[in-house]
């Protein structure tokens, strides 16, 4: 069941909530940014957000929206793609593309629509936007299934462009604002992604064995992160590192008697222990660092930079399709 409600103005468009009930969830999805507003399980808010559309237009925390055209970074905003080189907005401290840009689809009004079972999303991304290649139309659909939230992400482009959307939900099990630190996560990875000091992968696949890095069994988010290690501190003392999954199963993590459960069809996933929250007050308190984690399935950053790394390249004459699935459930 969807239910549609004003949830502000922004620049003269409607911003409107849309709430779909199913199972044990509740999920309140915004056409800003094509957002994830508020999940409740059982009642009890899961995901760091706001109350009114304000907030999400000054955010540069991108809490809960979708992020595209291309998630995390692409070093120094260059690519190739067809014997062109593009230039993008620098917009990661002036030496990388971050996130879709200053301007990317987290900072869109979309046009929204529901058929009483699900919401859909749609955006018209044109030729040269942030400085991609191509006319896309995005299209972004959320669907509550059992005590799961599914995202679907289709997108169809007037020439070869990249693409690589994801979700940046930022998550504390527990319903409040304390650390996240004690939170238990397993990630389905045997590898990461190692980053240089501008927080952008080398291009080497590193085996997680004997690291920080190594969450195959789960373990809390906080017993290594006082490591002396080089990787820790370049994200200023926790994690934003992506993984190289094993599969369709991504992510776990569990606390106070909620267990989430992450699936998707896309090969990596970016662990973000929330590391540069600085007292941001949202619904439900101040919020600050390792308060929330993201778990953001993608393609590996700056993957159209780097060899060995899948690329998130698509073309035209076809519908593109990727996918991210939040389940949850209690435990004892």
């Amino acid at each position: 069941m969807v239910t549609k409600r004003l949830f502000g103005m922004v620049g003269g468009r409607q911003v409107n909530a849309y709430t779909l009930r199913g199972g044990r969830l509740e999920v309140t999805v915004i056409n800003y940014g094509a957002s994830i507003q508020s999940i409740k399980f059982c009642g009890r808010e899961l995901v760091l957000g706001y109350d009114a559309v304000d907030g999400y237009v000054t955010t540069t925390n991108y809490f809960g929206a979708t992020i595209g055209r291309v998630a995390n970074r692409i070093s120094g905003g260059k690519f190739t793609l067809g014997g062109r080189q593009y230039s993008l907005d620098l917009n990661d401290c002036g030496k990388n593309f971050l996130h879709g840009g200053s301007k990317g689809y987290d900072k869109r009004v979309f046009y929204g629509e529901d058929n009483g079972e699900e919401v859909m999303f749609t955006l018209l991304s044109k030729d040269g936007d942030q400085g991609m290649p191509g006319n896309l139309v995005l299209k972004v659909v959320y669907a509550i299934e059992g005590d799961a939230l599914k995202v679907t992400y289709a997108a169809d482009t007037s020439a070869e462009t990249i693409f690589n959307p994801t979700n940046h939900l930022f998550f504390n099990l527990s319903g409040t604002n304390r650390s996240v630190l004690g939170t238990e996560v397993r990630i389905n990875a045997r590898a990461y992604t190692p980053i240089d000091n501008n927080s952008v992968p080398t291009g080497e696949i590193a085996d997680v064995g004997g690291t920080p890095f190594d969450f195959t069994e789960f373990k809390e988010i906080g017993r290594d992160i006082a490591l002396q290690d080089a990787q820790i501190a370049i994200a200023s003392g926790g994690y934003d590192h992506n993984f190289a999954l094993d599969g369709e199963y991504a992510a776990s993590a569990k606390s106070d008697g909620v267990r989430l459960d992450v699936y998707t069809d896309m090969p990596g996933l970016q662990f973000y222990t929330a590391n540069f929250l600085n007292n941001v007050r949202l619904r439900g308190g101040v919020y600050s660092a390792r308060s929330a984690f993201c778990l953001e399935p993608q393609y590996f950053p700056d993957a159209i930079n780097k060899p060995d790394f899948k690329k998130p390249i698509i073309d035209s004459g076809r519908t593109h399709r990727h996918y991210i699935k939040y389940s949850f459930s209690s435990e004892e």
